[in-house]
């Protein structure tokens, strides 16, 4: 059997095999069935042409003619219909009907035997040829011009996609549709010029692998890289013809050399051939996997280049725990060193519930979050691997949410979904953009895309893990810093409690002789002047020094009543000789009558000195605080406003925290943390109102009825 007939038994095998794997990858998709049903018709039409091929009489020729043309009529429309399918425009359309029907016609004239079609079979030099009648010219305008139609649809949709996995599949088609308009041409037109070109007839062996390249286009279009990969395919068969050659060189150069120098030119060559092959055989792993890397880096370079990059990708991810160097490395990596239109990666936001962009880099449309619960989140779990968006509707398991996924999808470019999957779930999304080059990412660059989201999901949890770590270190630097200072602030306070126990004794000296002089020197005295400031302002040091003796001193939690109006009165006065409002206008607004309330006075001094203290440091030059003391059925209140910066929404939670401030270094952040713990005992409350920029107000509020308890603190 010459290679001529064994062709049509090889594009039957082709097109069955086609119609197993669409059929048993994808069997709920409308395409690959209608897929399925145009390869089983040329599957049909093939084995027909082999069997005539060794047709022993007319008679059996004439019934296999019958069924190839049976077949062969319904091939254009079932081409046409994988076509309109392919392109998801709609199915019924006026030109596929007819043409149903005119393989309806043809099939059935086919089978009738009609001379109308085809009159009966002659033999030629490469088997038997039907013989046409009148009708034949008709059925050749039929196939040839619907096919012409459908390659013509896909022409005209090219330039409008937008995923350059659907273009090159469009090209594979329109290829391989060429080529076999082509070989049809010729199948089908010898019958008709046999006779009157005699040439034409040295044409036909075309027609066979004209189908069969129609048949490899369309099946690597919709099964593309993860059913049918050419470019393995190409490889493989390279690697044997290659390999083969090496081989065949070798051993017929090794058989003639042995034949040389043993002089044995009388010994079959297969006794020395087919030993050494067995010998050689044994090593052919080494030799294949040689003969594939030399391919892979010679031929398919391009290839090569970007599964190196995902690799090398791949294993830097797990010695990285910086998270800005990270993302960075993976998203640039990405971008140039395969390199694709855009990356991006998008991170598990769960207030937001959507991942939301984190790092974006190349030229994305109008990025947004994807939400948790969306179309392509779900898409992400069900297909449990990188997950290609164009090819959302060949999935059983995604083409319910196709549609879902194109509009969610619609502001990014992204061809690849890569999850970043934790013990937790899918903590990240990677979006990764077309090539440059347009060519489609290979099944071991998805693979290695897969195992590059994996490694960079356990990296990003050991970089959030390191994050909190440095911040949780940071803080408890900073907490052990703030702890010193405080130390150091207690034994500054002791020092300046013995300090101030010891100046009141010279005060008083100072005072009592003042005085003395005072009262001795004459009426007219310009020295009675001098004395007189001299006891002011040793009287206004000896209060300083009592005040800063009273509000130092340990002694036991003591709630007595006490007036409100005049605690805060007392607390002003403490400032203003400090000198510490100087530099605002204070507006005082008291409530009428005592507002007496059951209160630690010493302590509750405490809150309002630091309530007023802050604000004064919060207040401009020249700005304004304003004090009120308000009364109600449930207790009394003192109202303190300031016309300062204000607090910051994101700080306002955290004002009452131990060692949380925003001033400059040097403060504790312990002052409205103890007032807050001095209110609580008091059974009182401490609110907060602020609008940054306008200022803030803090509201001390106390019940008539003190819940406070006698707790000894120190």
């Amino acid at each position: 059997m010459n290679l001529h007939r064994f062709l049509p038994l090889m594009a039957c095998g082709l097109n069955l095999g086609l119609a197993a794997i669409t059929l048993t990858r994808h069997p709920q998709s409308r395409l690959t069935r209608i897929f399925a049903a145009f390869v089983s018709a040329a599957a049909t039409w093939s084995f027909s042409v082999f069997l005539l091929r060794a047709a022993p009489d007319e008679s059996m020729a004439m019934t296999l003619e019958v069924f190839a043309y049976a077949s062969v009529a319904v091939i254009p429309p079932l081409f046409v219909h994988f076509v309109r399918v392919f392109l998801e425009q709609p199915a019924r359309h006026p030109l596929l009907v007819a043409g149903y029907v005119a393989a309806g016609l043809f099939g059935a004239l086919a089978f009738a035997r009609s001379p109308l079609f085809l009159r009966g079979v002659e033999w030629t030099s490469w088997g038997w040829i039907p013989t046409p009648g009148p009708l034949y010219p008709l059925f050749f305008a039929y196939f040839n011009g619907l096919v012409a139609a459908g390659l013509v649809w896909l022409v005209l949709a090219y330039p409008g996609l937008g995923s350059s996995f659907r273009r090159n599949r469009v090209i594979l088609l329109v290829s391989g549709t060429t080529l076999s308009l082509v070989g049809a041409a010729v199948d089908f037109l010898r019958p008709l010029l046999v006779g009157q070109v005699p040439w034409a007839d040295e044409l036909y062996p075309i027609g066979i692998p004209a189908n069969i390249v129609l048949a490899l286009c369309a099946g690597a279009s919709i099964v593309r890289y993860r059913m049918f990969d050419v470019g393995l395919t190409a490889k493989k068969t390279a690697i044997v013809l290659v390999g083969g050659l090496l081989l065949s060189v070798f051993l017929v150069f090794l058989s003639v050399s042995v034949g040389t120098i043993f002089r044995a030119y009388d010994v079959d060559p297969l006794w020395v051939v087919v030993p050494l092959g067995l010998v050689l055989l044994l090593g052919v792993g080494p030799t294949a996997r040689w003969v594939e890397d030399f391919i892979e880096r010679f031929v398919f370079a391009w290839r090569r280049a970007c599964y190196d990059t995902l690799l090398a990708l791949s294993k830097r991810m797990a010695t990285m725990v910086d998270l800005t160097t990270l993302t960075e490395t993976l998203v640039h990596g990405l971008v140039t060193g395969i390199p694709v239109t855009c990356c991006a990666l998008l991170t598990r936001d769960e207030t937001l519930g959507a991942f939301v962009p984190y790092r974006v880099e190349g030229g994305v449309g109008t990025p947004r979050p994807i939400a948790l619960d969306g179309a392509v989140a779900r898409c992400v779990v069900l297909v449990e691997d990188t997950f290609v968006p164009s090819e959302a509707r060949l999935d059983p398991r995604t083409s319910p949410w196709a549609e879902a996924c194109a509009a969610e999808l619609a502001g990014w470019d992204a061809a690849i979904i890569a999850p970043l999957r934790s013990e937790a779930g899918v903590s990240a999304l990677l979006l990764v953009g077309e090539k440059l080059s347009g060519e489609i990412f290979s099944v071991p660059e998805l693979e290695v895309l897969g195992l590059l989201g994996r490694q960079a999901a356990i990296a990003l949890e050991n970089a959030h893990l390191y994050d909190d770590l440095r911040r949780q270190m940071i803080e408890l630097r900073e907490t052990q810093d703030q702890l010193v200072q405080s130390a150091k602030l207690a034994a500054i306070g002791e020092l300046a409690a013995g300090v101030a126990h010891e100046i009141n004794n010279p005060l008083t000296a100072v005072l009592g002789f003042a005085a003395y002089l005072e009262e001795r020197a004459a009426a007219d005295d310009p020295m009675r002047e001098s004395l007189r400031l001299i006891r002011d302002e040793a009287s206004r040091a000896r209060d300083i020094v009592r005040d800063l003796l009273h509000f130092s001193r340990q002694r036991e939690f003591a709630p007595e009543p006490a007036s409100l109006n005049d605690v805060v009165r007392d607390t002003v006065r403490m400032l203003r000789r400090n000198g510490a409002l100087d530099t605002v206008q204070v507006v005082e607004d008291y409530v009428e009558g005592s507002a007496l309330v059951n209160i630690d006075i010493s302590r509750m001094t405490q809150v309002f000195l630091n309530i007023l203290t802050n604000a004064a440091q919060a207040t401009p030059e020249g700005g304004t605080i304003t004090i009120r003391t308000i009364t109600d059925e449930a207790g009394a209140a003192a109202e303190f406003s300031d016309t300062g910066a204000g607090i910051r929404p994101e700080h306002l939670p955290r004002i009452f925290d131990p060692f949380f401030t925003t001033k400059p270094a040097g403060s504790t952040g312990l002052g409205l943390s103890v007032s807050h713990a001095i209110t609580q005992r008091h059974g009182a409350t401490i609110d907060v109102a602020s609008v940054v920029g306008k200022g803030s107000t803090f509201s001390v509020r106390l019940p008539w009825r003190s819940t406070a308890c006698a707790v000894t603190t120190s």
